[in-house]
């Protein structure tokens, strides 16, 4: 059920039906009082009738609550002195909600549930921020999330990288504070101080070189309970060069709402030292320590820009294609003594390409949208491709591929096509790969028939599969999914029914 409440308010009101595990209830409240403030409160409850499965306690346990739920929050506010001001909270009863009763796969495997709220103030060349990040563990024993450290708070306040005093260098700095704590274990503080210095020289229409120089200052203490602190400081070091040139060319094109097409080829080679020195017990659980390495890679990024010829006499630019290919190689694995007289030496790292393509129109789908995002916006023209991978020159395999394909023909079909890696629910790290799909069918002007399955390809099953409808005359719209989880290692098959209705002011449509 969908209320509009009023031009800045609304809510909508879902019921859903799971056969083994009942009926669930959502409540999703949208508000914009101000131009300043908008957000998003939602929320889920569930008396679980299914019995807790004594053979499933990966996450820490079996889980014990038939009482469940999910509440999360989402607001941006604009502050006094331009302060900005983000929440993004997100609470579980339980460890096991989000894998049972996601509809994002991501989500069913996360092993820690994030919480922000973050205050943000920028200048011309400065920029000062707050944070507090809460973590729920969704793997601690018992539910129990008294060991999971907790970053209250952080700060930061960085420089951004301008020409210093008229000369040809630049400076940039990053710096911040970190306070990590948690009621059970071990503490932590740490401060950090990172300039980082260039030199951007233009040696001819061809070529820029940019040498650069940066390092960060760590210092930590850690807070025992039961024993006495540490303290120290971690050096990081990172400096390089970077050799780059760009070469286009123009076509000039008539039709089709064209007037010409820019390919931008930027070839780039650089060279970048990493490396850290210590003192005292550096805090690993806590912080991230970058592994030393000398590294020369070779980027090439090219660009396809169009420029359009509207109705009305306007011109804008689009960028409809991008490709950058990176491919490291590592001195420091080159040069390496080995361990063993037949040990391999492996300095190639994978090789990195990544394309995406915006063929036509821009994304407004509404194949998994909420009404706000488009169950009466009219429908667009849109084709778009992104394509990531990662190969392991060594093991001759993709280690990170990664395609999804989306787009609309303009009359309310719509169509999206993802491959990539999941992870498997067993209690540790296991990926396996998966192919996505959601499908939308205007049958009548009226009438949305929908689809969607996600097929485990290591498996050889279907995870997840479903079908419904979508029904939106006038004024309100109905939307009904009916979800299949196909029983698999011990557990049985899954039914979950979704009833959506919205209405909207028979005078106007509600604002979001």
């Amino acid at each position: 059920f969908f209320w509009a409440i009023g031009q800045s308010y609304d809510a909508t009101f879902t019921e859903s039906y799971f056969s083994k595990r009942g009926f669930q209830q959502g409540v999703e409240f949208r508000y914009a009082p101000w131009e300043s403030l908008k957000g998003t409160i939602q929320g889920e409850f569930i008396h679980d009738q299914e019995d807790p499965d004594p053979a499933v306690d990966h996450r820490g346990g079996i889980r014990e609550d038939r009482d469940r739920w999910r509440v999360r929050m989402e607001q941006e506010a604009t502050l006094p002195w331009d302060v900005v001001s983000r929440a993004n909270v997100d609470l579980v009863s339980d460890n096991y909600y989000l894998e049972e009763f996601s509809p994002d796969h991501d989500e069913r495997y996360l092993r820690y549930l994030p919480s922000i709220v973050n205050a943000t103030k920028r200048w011309d060349q400065y920029m000062l921020a707050g944070e507090v990040r809460y973590f729920r563990s969704l793997e601690a024993p018992h539910d129990d999330n008294d060991a999971t450290p907790q970053k209250l708070p952080s700060l930061m306040f960085n420089r951004m990288n301008l020409p210093v005093m008229g000369l040809p260098l630049t400076l940039g700095l990053a710096s911040g504070f970190e306070h990590v704590w948690r009621p059970d274990g071990s503490r932590a503080e740490m401060t950090s101080f990172s300039p980082l210095v260039s030199l951007p020289l233009q040696w001819s229409p061809y070529l820029s070189v940019v040498p650069f120089a940066g390092w960060q200052e760590q210092l930590f203490a850690t807070q025992e309970r039961f024993s006495d602190g540490a303290d120290g400081h971690m050096g990081t070091y990172h400096y390089g060069v970077s050799f780059s040139s760009e070469v286009f060319r123009t076509y000039n094109l008539e039709g089709l709402g064209v007037q010409g097409i820019k390919h931008t080829i930027q070839p780039e080679l650089r060279y970048d030292a990493f490396g850290h020195s210590t003192s005292g017990d550096f805090p690993d659980e806590f912080f991230h320590r970058i592994p030393s390495d000398r590294l020369i890679s070779m980027v090439m990024t090219q660009f396809l820009t169009g420029k359009l010829q509207r109705p009305d006499g306007s011109s804008p630019y689009r960028e409809w294609a991008r490709l950058r290919v990176v491919q490291p190689f590592s001195l420091r694995e080159e040069f390496r003594d080995l361990d063993e007289p037949d040990q391999e030496r492996r300095p190639w790292r994978p090789l990195l390409a990544e394309l995406d393509l915006r063929l036509a129109g821009q994304e407004d789908g509404r194949l998994q949208s909420e009404i706000r995002k488009g169950v009466w916006a009219e429908p667009r023209q849109y084709l778009s491709l992104k394509f990531r991978e990662e190969f392991d020159w060594y093991e001759r395999e993709f280690d990170d591929l990664s395609v999804t394909l989306r787009g609309g023909d303009g009359r309310g079909d719509e169509l999206s096509l993802s491959y990539g890696w999941g992870r498997r629910v067993t209690g540790k790290e296991e990926r396996v790969k998966f192919v996505q799909a959601n499908v939308g069918v205007r049958t009548l002007p009226f009438l949305d028939l929908l689809g969607h399955t996600w097929y485990n390809q290591d498996d050889e099953r279907f995870a997840r599969y479903g079908y419904g409808f979508m029904l939106h005359p006038s004024c309100w719209a109905v939307r009904f999914t009916h979800t299949i989880e196909p029983g698999f290692g011990g557990r049985e098959t899954d039914h979950s029914f979704r009833l959506q209705v919205y209405l909207l002011g028979f005078d106007r449509v509600a604002s979001f």
